[in-house]
């Protein structure tokens, strides 16, 4: 009979993830053609399709509600219709998901106003895939994975700031746009609640230190419609709400673009889609981004010379 040992019993190796095969590797291999599922990719997935194309990332943030998951799939609907922009479609492998998000906002539904199905916060399926290629050049192509992550991901960082270290894939991201809900902005109960919320989010991204060093960091606008129905001008909000942000960012020497969005206005007074095709160009890398105006306060007229200094300046003495 052997001996008892009080030895831990060795540990078995872990063996290391194959990399993915393609699904052209796949074809070779067995002479079947193994379509995609069409569903949402894990990141295993979406690193397949930057191994096979020029690609680009973009990581969409914001709390629920805010219109990240109709952005996303307002960009897909447009190329229902033909090329959109400077592009067309050139395929997805995420044609499923955006079909499902679609859903309530298509006659089918048979709901009377259009909808976006909420992405469920304990999803780990996060990536939706949009080909693309030139509508002049068919030789350009770039295929544009983008993230539909639950905005409650985005409210347990602002909770727990330490947590946004989780999001391993922020400093990959060639653009993290930040989504400010216009609807809230406009309404003088939510405004300041989602202006500090926007603020706490942009500071948590800078200081952190999370972001790649070429990552655009973007400000995203949705919801333009509703903003200037409640009586706001573009210029009234990009000086009066847009310096508290840019002023932040500049101060970690960073400048923000910014993009106005009514990606599915009510109403016929703003076109539909209205700033989509701006931020796609701006996401395919065909476009500079528009950085937000800087804003200089008025310097008072008999003001002394050390007080134009002062940062707000100080009011001259009479």
């Amino acid at each position: 009979m052997s001996e008892s040992t009080n030895e831990p019993a060795a540990e078995e190796p872990i063996e290391a993830p194959s990399a993915p095969t393609t699904i052209d590797q796949q074809s070779a291999d067995s002479g079947i053609v193994r379509l995609p599922s069409g569903a949402a990719l894990t990141s295993i997935d979406a690193g397949a399709i930057t191994a096979r194309y020029r690609s680009g990332a973009v990581v969409v943030a914001g709390p629920h509600g805010s219109g990240k998951t109709t952005i996303l799939t307002t960009l897909y609907d447009q190329f229902q219709m033909g090329p959109f922009g400077h592009w067309a479609f050139a395929g997805s492998e995420t044609l499923l998901a955006f079909e499902e998000r679609c859903h309530d906002s298509r006659l089918a539904s048979g709901r009377s106003t259009a909808e976006t199905v909420r992405t469920s916060g304990g999803s780990h399926e996060t990536w939706l895939h949009l080909g693309l290629r030139g509508k002049e050049s068919t030789e350009r192509r770039i295929d544009l994975l983008l993230t539909d992550l639950s905005g409650e991901v985005f409210e347990r960082i602002l909770s727990k700031p330490e947590r946004i270290t989780e999001l391993t894939y922020l400093r990959r991201a060639d653009h993290v746009a930040v989504v400010v809900d216009g609807d809230l902005i406009a309404n003088s109960e939510t405004s300041h609640g989602v202006r500090h919320t926007t603020y706490l989010l942009l500071r948590t991204l800078l200081e952190s230190k999370t972001l790649g060093p070429t990552t655009r960091l973007e400000l995203v606008l949705s919801k333009l419609d509703r903003l200037l129905a409640q009586g706001w001008t573009e210029a009234q909000f990009a000086n009066e709400v847009i310096p508290e942000w840019t002023d932040m960012a500049r101060s970690h020497g960073v400048d923000l673009s910014l993009h106005l969005t009514a990606a599915r206005p009510l109403g016929d007074e703003v076109p539909w889609g209205r700033g989509m095709a701006e931020l796609l160009e701006t996401w395919a890398g065909l476009s500079d981004p528009v950085i937000a105006p800087r804003t200089i306060a008025p310097v008072p007229a008999h003001a002394r010379a050390i007080d134009r200094f002062a940062w707000p300046p100080r009011e001259a003495k009479q």
